[in-house]
């Protein structure tokens, strides 16, 4: 009679091997994500210190080119010109009205202030060509770009803004006898030609100079945060002197 072999008897994992095991895999997998989303907070700070650096000197150009290309409305004729801006110590009747415009004035303003202004305006001045008057063929009408900076939210932080520079280009003819010596102008009338995001996360502006119908500089700090951390900070400073005069509120 022949007899039937039983297979060996299979060993099972122990509760407690089984617990070491998920232990182990537990402490490897929490350090790989340590690890992995470590990583990325600094290739995410490290990006947005490079692009906002950038983003900062082209604000920089863009604000210091404006600047120094303001100017007053002024009609040619063939014997004398008539200047908006009146003389360097005496201001024309509507000098003011194309000074370089600071509606909050002075001093440092968080993102908020300057969003709640109206529209937005933290700057607001004009670049001009003359017009000519006088000259049969050669007559035309003089050009007027006005040059705003503006400040809209942030959508990656509630507090933070958006900088903007937009360019609102028309025309004007003025009459005799004061020509563009009287002449008014409302920078939100005119479509906007070119509109330009300069500085994202940006939490304060702080603007120095003095208000004057002489020439003076203009000193513009722009100060980004980063969203995730208030500690990192990036600063851009322009500075010029306008061929117009400065005006506060």
């Amino acid at each position: 009679m022949s007899s039937r072999r039983l297979p060996p008897c299979r060993e099972a994992f122990t509760l407690v091997e089984v617990l070491v095991v998920v232990v182990i895999l537990s402490v490897f997998l929490g350090g790989a994500y340590t690890l992995f989303f470590g990583g990325q907070r600094v290739a995410g700070k490290a990006a947005w210190l490079q692009y906002t650096a950038t983003d900062l000197r082209q604000a920089e150009l863009v604000i210091t080119k404006a600047i120094q290309t303001t100017s007053y409305p002024s009609t040619l004729l063939p014997s004398k010109m008539v200047d908006a801006g009146g003389t360097m110590t005496t201001p024309g009747p509507r000098s003011a009205a194309f000074y370089v415009r600071l509606p909050l004035g002075f001093g440092r303003k968080t993102a908020a202030e300057v969003i709640s202004a109206p529209n937005g305006i933290l700057m607001a001045m004009a670049r001009c060509s003359p017009e000519k008057q006088g000259f049969g063929a050669e007559d035309r009408v003089g050009s007027l770009t006005w040059m705003l900076f503006r400040m809209v939210p942030c959508p990656e932080k509630a507090g933070q803004g958006t900088l903007i520079y937009e360019e609102r280009p028309t025309t004007y003819r003025t009459t005799p006898p004061d020509y563009a010596a009287n002449l008014t102008s409302d920078p939100l009338t005119a479509p906007v030609g070119l509109r330009m995001e300069l500085v994202r996360n940006l939490e304060f502006v702080t603007i120095s100079g003095v208000a004057s119908h002489t020439p003076n500089q203009i000193t513009i700090t722009l100060t980004a945060v980063y969203p995730k951390d208030p500690q990192v900070i990036r600063e851009g400073t322009s500075a010029a002197v306008p061929n117009v005069g400065v005006g506060t509120p």
